[in-house]
């Protein structure tokens, strides 16, 4: 199962489950937005997590790992936003599957195996309407579209939820990808070049 979760992406998530974020409770919460940086290929050797702002139904967290020499070598950028404020504010509505040419499939089996790993207990993830976890969708399009050399920067927007057994088409142009289900745009993905990190 940890061979779903790519090994940079594992360790942030690792780190990031274990922080407390000042005692809060974000069971129910979604990622809407992930920046994930790989800066080198050097070992994390420690993390630090802190969170950068917040403000009603929203939070930015960071975590940061560092190398042996205390550089920075990944980065995992992230804004929960509380499931309540996108209901009460009707930005959330059923999604239907439609595969395109080039798709990713979320089956239950291994959504259930993904959770396993991760050691995600966030109670939106389980159940018939369970929502497919940003992270594993960011380390999924990690693999497809990142480069894994250093200073490579995939930046993500969610903006709708995926539901467990869908599919999203893939639409990469330029460097851009937008992932769609039906007629849905779920998140926005932009692949930085080194220049541009």
């Amino acid at each position: 199962p940890l061979t779903l979760i790519h090994a940079p992406l594992k360790q942030l998530m690792d780190k990031l489950t274990a922080c407390q974020w000042g005692q809060k409770d974000f069971d129910g919460w979604v990622i809407g937005r992930a920046r994930y940086c790989l800066h080198s290929r050097s070992e994390p050797a420690s993390c630090e997590s802190i969170p950068k702002k917040a403000a009603p139904g929203y939070v930015l967290l960071e975590t940061t790992a560092y190398d042996a020499g205390r550089l920075p070598c990944q980065s995992l950028e992230i804004c929960l936003v509380d499931i309540n404020v996108l209901r009460n504010t009707g930005n959330i509505k059923e999604a239907r599957c439609m595969p395109g040419q080039l798709t990713m499939t979320f089956l239950p089996e291994d959504l259930k195996s993904f959770l396993s790993a991760s050691g995600d207990t966030n109670p939106i993830h389980y159940g018939p309407n369970a929502v497919v976890p940003g992270l594993w969708m960011l380390s999924r399009l990690e693999e497809l579209y990142g480069s894994h050399r250093p200073v490579e920067t995939l930046s993500i927007r969610f903006l709708h939820p995926v539901h467990a057994g869908g599919s999203v088409r893939l639409i990469h142009k330029n460097n851009m990808v937008t992932g769609t289900v039906g007629s849905t745009t779920c998140f926005t993905m932009t692949i930085h070049s080194p220049d541009q990190t």
